[in-house]
């Protein structure tokens, strides 16, 4: 995932309390990524100016000189009549600087009126559909419940999993799960509960449901009905447009998020590349690497007969 779970959630603090603290001149700063909707609060900003303590330093988004956090404490030093202020620079992206404002901004401060933390969860559900309900909830503070029924009500992207709290992968229907583990403990019944579990997205007990049906001999159950079989049609190998399905592929949060997706990825990426070098290898070498090859190749072939197996018993 591009962000990390602590840092998704709770912003950047972490981050920034390491970096130098700078002095950056008050009109140099870009407009506050605080998803407020009334703008600066001037009662609370007046009561920051008249304090006798130092406030600590605002953080900027580096580049954009946009307010990551302390949009008030610019508003004092303004109403103070200073030029500048202390700051620390964050190398955020534009997602992560928005992250990071909504967490500064439920932490401490001002809170976010009821509005603002809605609107904040219905712009985290696009920017990550893929974050269950809780996870978004975290992050804006709200209620999982609340974020659900914000999810139902937007018309964006739609994942076929979700990345819960503590980082794990889940499945939306558990039935693919179980599909998935079932899969696996079929081609390797020596794989661990954990090892299945994780890559199947599913928990170790549901895993060890599915292993007691098959050694009962009651796979039917966690088997797709097969009625409604959706042949698949072979595309000729030139008719394929490699570099879009790899994009596609790329993209799909079931196989960026599981290790046994990446991996996959991995290797397909690095395919292309293998077919170009052949002039460029020495000629002693070359009939043990076309033996290698072959036996690869078979290898894949297999595999792409499984998957097409697979997908017409379980369409997508």
């Amino acid at each position: 995932m591009a962000l990390d779970s602590a840092r998704a959630d709770t912003g950047h603090h972490r981050n920034a309390s390491s970096r130098p603290v700078v002095r950056l001149p008050l009109d140099e700063l870009a407009g506050p990524v605080c998803p407020r909707s009334a703008g600066v609060d001037e009662a609370h900003a007046r009561l920051l100016a008249e304090s006798v303590e130092a406030l600590p330093p605002i953080v900027v988004q580096a580049g954009t000189l946009r307010i990551i956090d302390g949009m008030h404490r610019v508003r004092a030093a303004v109403l103070t009549g200073r030029s500048d202020i202390a700051a620390v620079l964050s190398d955020e992206s534009d997602d992560d600087a928005y992250l990071s404002a909504v967490a500064a901004n439920i932490a401490h401060g001002l809170p976010l009126t009821l509005a603002d933390r809605r609107a904040a969860a219905a712009r985290v559900v696009a920017m990550h559909p893929e974050w269950s309900d809780r996870r978004v909830a975290k992050a804006v503070g709200l209620s999982g419940k609340t974020v659900g029924v914000l999810r139902r009500a937007a018309d964006g992207p739609v994942a076929d999993v979700r990345v819960g709290t503590d980082g794990r992968v889940r499945p939306i229907d558990a039935e693919r799960g179980r599909q998935i583990a079932l899969e696996l403990l079929s081609s390797r019944p020596e794989a661990s509960l954990r090892e299945v579990a994780s890559a199947a997205g599913v928990s170790p007990s549901t895993v060890r449901g599915v292993r007691d049906r098959i050694r009962r001999g009651e796979t039917a159950d966690a088997r797709p009905v097969r009625d409604n079989v959706r042949p698949i049609k072979p595309r000729a190998a030139d008719d394929i447009d490699c570099g879009r399905l790899l994009h596609n592929l790329s993209h799909d949060p079931s196989l960026r998020y599981t290790e046994v997706g990446r991996t996959l990825l991995r290797w397909l990426h690095n395919q292309p590349a293998t077919v170009t070098v052949v002039e460029e290898l020495p000629p002693h070498c070359l009939p043990i690497i076309a033996q290698l090859t072959r036996k690869y190749a078979s290898r894949w072939a297999d595999f792409a007969e499984q998957a097409e197996r697979r997908a017409r018993v379980e369409p997508a």
